[in-house]
């Protein structure tokens, strides 16, 4: 678990990084929406390409786009679908998106790309990259995004991992031994996740988590934003919890080994029943809940 001159450092380096990262995502997104002309928008490029890519021997998908939507669904049979659609306004053709979805070793590697970089310029995008995953397929899933928004459906993983810069991230019921996902600038959102490692953070942006299973690790971190973890109400862990100016509250019966409400460091530290699992949140500007 991260101490606090640790979780001080952590702060920093990702105030540092978010404002580079969305540097970044300014710049992709200029001009868009209400800062392209109108007649630029009618003249957009209608983008309608799939590919398909058989997972014999893949341990990895790996998803990456700019300013695309990821959509991660369920398929049939034995291969991956990756669909882009949509429409997208750019100054240069040659910078309008295409997909590419190709095998490099064991893994399925699937993204959006530009033959010429966007530039400055106007730019608008409503694309999404819609991925159907058979049901049989129980390895890894990456999916990273610079300035959208990344959903994904129930589904079983081995690991699963998941980034964007400006964009929310939105879960189902999804299972997996280890589960990441973070946001520069959006929420987090999951239904229900069956992990024994869960990593979560967002610099600006609410983490809404609810467990079908307790995990064995589970750190959660939010600059400027709430965190609310929903557990099983038998569920057992020791917990350490930390706000620099929010409220904690937590509905389990918490056997209280440490408790502060002021001065700029509230704290919550304690065991809730018996037994080695371990919650770890994090927030300066924020409350942090662990409810039933």
């Amino acid at each position: 678990m991260l101490g606090k001159n640790a979780f001080t450092r952590v702060v920093v380096v990702t105030a540092i990084v978010a404002a580079g990262c969305l540097g970044v995502a300014a710049l992709i997104g200029l001009a868009a929406g209400g800062f392209a002309p109108r007649e630029f928008r009618r003249a957009g490029s209608t983008v309608d390409e799939r590919k398909t890519l058989p997972l014999g021997g893949v341990d990895l998908v790996a998803l990456t786009t700019i300013a695309e939507n990821i959509r991660v669904i369920d398929g049939a049979g034995d291969s991956v679908e990756a669909w882009l659609h949509g429409t997208a306004g750019v100054g240069n053709p040659d910078a309008v998106p295409h997909l590419v979805a190709e095998r490099t070793g064991s893994t399925a590697d699937i993204r959006v790309e530009r033959k010429r970089p966007l530039g400055i310029g106007p730019f608008w995008s409503d694309l999404t990259l819609e991925v159907s995953l058979p049901k049989g397929y129980v390895s890894r899933l990456s999916a990273k995004s610079v300035s959208a928004d990344i959903n994904v459906a129930d589904h079983v993983y081995t690991g699963l991992a998941l980034s964007t810069t400006s964009g929310e991230i939105r879960v189902g019921a999804v299972s997996a031994s280890d589960f990441a996902m973070h946001s520069i600038s959006g929420g987090l959102r999951a239904i229900a996740v069956t992990s024994q490692r869960v990593d979560m953070s967002s610099v600006s942006g609410d983490v809404k988590v609810g467990f079908a299973t307790t995990a064995s690790r589970v750190e959660a971190a939010s600059t400027s934003g709430d965190v609310m973890l929903r557990l099983p109400p038998n569920a057992k862990f020791i917990l350490d919890a930390r706000s620099t100016s929010g409220d904690i509250s937590c509905k389990f019966p918490i056997t209280v080994a440490e408790r502060s409400t002021g001065g700029g460091r509230h704290m919550l530290s304690g065991t809730v029943g018996s037994g080695p699992n371990t919650i770890a949140v994090r927030t300066v500007s924020g409350d942090i809940r662990i409810e039933k």
